[in-house]
């Protein structure tokens, strides 16, 4: 058997599209979580609840998914550049020897 074979990664595609794919992930999560919970405080749990809930997921995650894509990276930098440390901050109580 030769020693270069490895198995093919069914997940490969989503490899390269990491960011895209938490996108959507986190845009199921969180559209479920809030929906059902907002319908059921608004609604409750009614005849109609599955019917209204799944419709109200359905436009929240269409909301929400580009929104994730499109403010995230930007909040992100953002983010990035607030909670940076200056690189003395990093150096303090560490001994480099060189």
């Amino acid at each position: 058997m030769p020693q270069n074979c490895t198995s093919p990664n069914p997940f490969q595609f989503f490899n390269s599209y990491s960011y895209e794919t938490f996108a959507m992930v986190m845009g199921i999560i969180t559209t479920g979580i809030i929906s059902f919970s907002l319908i059921a405080l608004n609604v409750e749990f009614s005849e109609n609840f599955i019917r209204i809930w799944l419709k109200s997921w359905v436009v929240g995650y269409f909301i929400v998914v580009p929104i994730i894509l499109t403010v995230g990276p930007q909040l992100q930098k953002l983010i990035d550049r607030l909670v940076k440390k200056p690189l003395s901050s990093l150096n303090q109580g560490v001994l480099l020897i060189l």
